[in-house]
């Protein structure tokens, strides 16, 4: 996944780009993530890997806003994402 920001906003001046505090995902009775932690900051790969059905495509959902309804808490560009804006998303760039 890459992220791209607009420029000159103030989410390019955040520490972290992205970070996840203890992410928990179910569909029905199935557990997809439980607890998950994470910090991605500017200039760092990062890998998340696992089998089939392990979270992976979920996680990455998450982080750019395509599933609600996870407990826990998502920062990204150093806006948490229940204060983002109807065109937070519309502003960066997600690739995977």
């Amino acid at each position: 996944m890459r992220f791209r920001f607009e420029g000159g906003s103030a989410m390019e001046t955040a520490k972290n780009l992205v970070r996840l505090e203890d992410i928990r995902k179910s569909f029905h009775q199935n557990t997809v993530l439980d607890g998950v932690s994470l910090e991605l900051n500017e200039s760092e790969i990062v890998s998340i890997i696992g089998g089939n059905g392990a979270g992976k495509s979920t996680l990455e959902k998450i982080i750019i806003g395509l599933i609600p309804g996870y407990q826990g808490s998502v920062t990204v560009g150093g806006i948490e994402s229940n204060h983002h804006g109807k065109d937070f998303y519309e502003n960066i760039g997600v690739d995977f």
